[in-house]
């Protein structure tokens, strides 16, 4: 099951890694870099990741497997 992420994290976590920084994903988002921060770590804190990029495959991997047990 997925921990509880909120809709901004996610979209932070998404611009973070598309833009390959806290300062131009802030940016891109209209928010403080402060925030953009913030907001990755704890996502990442959620999902038990030590990298943006491990949250994302963590979150991927357990989307997948919510998909298989519905099936």
């Amino acid at each position: 099951m997925t921990p509880d992420i909120t809709r901004s994290e996610l979209i932070t976590l998404l611009a973070y890694i598309d833009a390959g920084s806290h300062k131009a994903a802030a940016h891109r988002l209209a928010i403080a870099e402060s925030t953009c921060r913030q907001r990755v770590s704890a996502l990442m804190g959620r999902v038990g990741a030590r990298t943006a990029a491990e949250a994302v495959w963590r979150l991927r991997t357990e989307l997948e497997a919510e998909d298989r047990r519905r099936l």
